[in-house]
């Protein structure tokens, strides 16, 4: 509530009933305010197109909208909001799941061979890491996580000296986008320019450094270094972010669409569980048939009490009313429609962010086999994109260039394209039966090869035949016969006849319906007598 004022004071000093109405109205009002506030957030405000007239701003992202506040509710949304934290468990579990894993391919196996070697030791280890506690694998799904509520995460390339590590010397950083010093804008050296922090070469395209602070905005724990911005060279940072515009600087969050709806959705809901409170409870007013005279009595005895007024009601009690007081039950009215803008605002927010419903809210009491089937092939197209033209070129190519060049500077190998690919984590079968038996099917069709089905469950293909090969021997050796071994068991669980076994005379007796074909009739020609 608002400070009073001195005319407050003097009208409430001089009637009490007044001065009373005036802060009734007052707190009032600053609730409408905080409300239409709450579920309007900049956003909403810059796309009411209607109230405008149709007539938009024209201008880029950062000019239309303030990105920086979107990002706060954004981040606030994603922490309070039960919605927002499951669609981005759902991104990240997704895109990166247990993480993007590379395979080299420089073209020399010697060098393939020790950056395998030295990625396990690095990568799939927290020396990569420059705060010494994830994994490569998690450093992605800690950019994606930033990623989904900003729109857009800084990654950084630290080079340390010599005894600070003990497989290369390069560490990452992952940095949300606050750390860019938005403050260094204007002119730059050499004829370029600086837009939000980062510096543009004289083309206007080409980006050659990056301003990054210290520290994050708001932490003083630093002291003079709060404010403090470093200079790095823009082959030192990965700027991942979704593009949607030629020139683009600054991105949107993933949730920038929805924020509204998220908020307004928030918002009846705990109107809903307010009314269902006060619909629980037996609640009333006591009114007074003279209002001023009693009214300023009451209000003076209740503060020489430090009472509040407020009766507390108690099962079978009995309410004892004074002279020229009634009681008036509070009887709330039922808000129908609830359920229904519940469920149409996730429907929206669930297209909003390109997920499903049943992944947004966990409700599959309205789904069956074929509707989230086709829910899951829609949503895995939207997956697939961000992976090829997001994380894998604007992140993954970027750590593993960093690698390359790290394991250059320690000797590990000589100088080769820093070329890799890199395997999504596979895509869950809705029913495993029918999708294995399709992509055998694609297989035995030409449509897939077998390298490209292991790659698509997440494996490498050279190390799974590796496996399968050294199995299979170990097998042999002790005379196990799997019913999962297609050499000798067929799909159907029958013995399978091994090619060539006759022709090599080791022994081994032809199948009885070989035998049934070779056998002759009596008297027929060439039959034994």
């Amino acid at each position: 509530m608002a400070v009073r004022n001195l005319l407050d004071r003097a009208i409430s000093y001089v009637s009490p009933a007044a001065g009373a109405r005036r802060d009734l109205a007052r707190a009032q009002g600053e609730l409408l305010t905080d409300m239409r506030t709450r579920s309007e957030t900049p956003q909403a405000r810059n796309d009411r197109l209607r109230d405008e007239g149709w007539r938009p701003f024209g201008g880029g992202t950062v000019a239309e909208v303030d990105v920086d506040r979107l990002r706060e509710i954004s981040r606030r949304l994603c922490r309070t909001n039960p919605h927002a934290r499951k669609a981005r468990l759902t991104f990240v579990g997704h895109t990166v799941g247990w993480g993007i894993r590379p395979k080299s391919r420089s073209g020399l196996k010697g060098v393939d061979a020790a950056r395998t070697k030295a990625w396990k030791a690095w990568g799939e280890t927290r020396e990569c890491d420059a705060e010494g506690r994830q994994t490569a694998y998690g450093l992605m799904a800690l950019a994606a996580s930033i990623l989904f509520e900003s729109g857009r995460v800084l990654v950084r390339k630290k080079v340390v000296g010599k005894g600070a590590y003990r497989t290369l010397p390069t560490k990452i950083q992952v940095l949300e986008p606050d750390y860019l010093d938005h403050s260094k804008d204007g002119a730059a050296p050499g004829g370029g320019q600086t837009i939000r922090g980062i510096e543009f070469a004289a083309d206007g395209c080409t980006r050659i450094a990056y301003h990054i602070r210290r520290t994050r905005p708001g932490d003083n724990s630093w002291g003079a270094l709060a404010n403090e911005s470093v200079r790095v060279p823009a082959d030192e940072v990965a700027d991942v972010h979704v593009i949607t515009e030629s020139g683009q600087v600054d991105a949107l969050p993933v949730m920038h669409a929805v924020l509204g709806t998220l908020q307004d959705r928030a918002d009846t809901t705990e109107a809903t569980l307010i009314r269902l409170k006060l619909e629980a409870c037996i609640g009333g007013v006591v009114e007074y048939q003279n209002e001023l005279p009693n009214f300023t009595q009451e209000m003076a005895n209740a503060a020489s009490r430090g009472a509040s007024g407020d009766v507390e009601f108690t099962p079978g009690m009995l309410l004892k009313l004074k002279y020229g007081q009634s009681f008036r039950p509070i009887q709330p009215t039922s808000a129908g429609g609830a359920p229904e803008m519940l469920r149409l605002a996730d429907y929206a927010t669930a297209s909003g962010l390109g997920i499903g419903y049943d992944q947004l809210t966990s409700d599959v009491s309205q789904a069956n086999y074929s509707s989230i089937r086709a829910a899951r092939l829609e949503f895995n197209r939207q997956v697939e994109l961000t992976q090829h033209l997001v994380l894998i070129p604007m992140l993954c190519a970027s750590i593993w260039e960093w690698f390359c060049e790290g394991g250059l500077l320690a000797a590990l190998w000589k100088d080769a394209p820093a070329l890799a690919d890199w395997d999504p984590p596979p895509v869950e079968m809705t029913d495993p039966l029918k999708d294995t038996s399709a992509l055998l099917m694609q297989e035995r069709a030409g449509y897939e090869t077998w390298d490209r089905l292991v790659s698509g469950r997440g494996y490498d293909p050279d190390e799974q035949l590796a496996v399968i090969a050294a199995r299979n021997m170990q097998f042999d050796a002790l005379g196990v016969v799997r019913s999962g071994d297609p050499r000798k068991v067929s799909d159907q669980g029958q013995a399978q006849v091994v090619p060539g076994a006759e022709d090599e005379g080791d022994g081994a007796e032809p199948p009885k319906s070989a035998a049934k074909k070779t056998a002759k009739k009596p008297g027929s020609p060439g039959a034994e007598e």
